[in-house]
């Protein structure tokens, strides 16, 4: 009986390992893709697409699997969930890209891992140890000397680093309340319910910033088909599922592969350069992780 645990165990780590990785490194190409995208589209219009596309998605896969009917006062913390994952958190990633360039996106939004660690200490009472907070310490000194010189030369606009910022600090507190949602539903109920408070936050915005569409391209419809059921419908989904199998530190690392995707992907298909000092923040945003997750099980 204890092996057939065991196997389950190591079988459930498996899976959730599988299901994280696979979501970060979808999300590290769709960095790219989306500074494709949005040379041609303003950032909330090509959101409250993707969206749209994605929550009738969850919806139909959702209604075909289960139900999806939850009691009335659980309802605003999947509402928070959905407005702080979805307009707000992809939606400052979005400004921010724009602002900035793919691979600098990718590695500020990185930082995520140790916020996650924070905010699961503060809400799901997750252990916090003093390397945690120095990890802590170390990603924002990445932080600084990744962003701080090309911002202080004119090279980036401070403005963008700062969206980003808020969409990695946002991306952070949107999984560790995805998880407290979960535990008493399935990742799908949670998503189709954050999923359709996040369109309705983000419509309201996507209809003030609405500019006439490009002509309709191969290459646009590619890339709304990837951010909308790839990197929206299929990733957040592998996500908060993985989350549901490891711990909320664990769990955080994952997210490690996604810079590393999008920082390749930026220079292969983009042409996009990193400095010596851009390096040497990535690597200690990176040193910052791996502290705050170096002690997990």
């Amino acid at each position: 009986m204890k092996n057939v645990e065991e196997k389950g165990k190591k079988k459930s780590k498996f899976l959730g390992a599988l299901y994280l990785a696979s979501a970060a490194i979808i999300w590290g190409v769709a960095c790219t893709v989306g500074k494709a995208a949005l040379a041609v589209m303003a950032p909330m219009p090509l959101l409250s697409i993707r969206f749209a596309i994605a929550f009738l998605i969850f919806l139909l896969f959702a209604l075909s699997r289960e139900s999806i009917k939850v009691p009335l006062r659980e309802i605003p913390l999947l509402a928070l969930v959905g407005l702080i994952g979805f307009p707000l958190s992809i939606g400052a990633q979005f400004i921010g890209t724009d602002l900035t360039n793919a691979s600098l996106a990718s590695i500020v939004t990185a930082t995520s891992p140790v916020l996650i660690g924070i905010f699961a200490w503060m809400l799901l009472k997750e252990p916090m140890g003093a390397r945690k907070w120095a990890a802590l310490g170390t990603a924002i000194f990445g932080m600084i000397l990744l962003a701080g010189l090309p911002v202080l030369q004119g090279r980036i606009d401070g403005k963008g680093i700062l969206f980003l910022c808020l969409a990695a600090l946002t991306w952070a507190l949107y999984t560790v309340l995805g998880k407290k949602a979960a535990l008493g539903h399935s990742p799908l109920v949670v998503q189709v319910y954050a999923m359709g408070f996040g369109l309705l936050g983000t419509i309201p915005f996507g209809i003030l910033g609405w500019r006439p569409l490009p002509p309709p391209s191969l290459s646009l419809f590619a890339a709304i088909f990837y951010l909308s059921v790839l990197s929206t419908a299929l990733a957040f989904y592998l996500w908060n599922l993985g989350f549901t199998m490891l711990s909320s530190g664990t769990g955080a690392l994952f997210f490690f592969l996604q810079p590393l995707v999008g920082v390749f992907v930026a220079w292969l298909a983009l042409g996009e350069k990193l400095t010596i000092p851009q390096l040497l923040g990535s690597l200690a945003v990176l040193v910052g992780i791996f502290i705050a997750l170096g002690t997990e099980k």
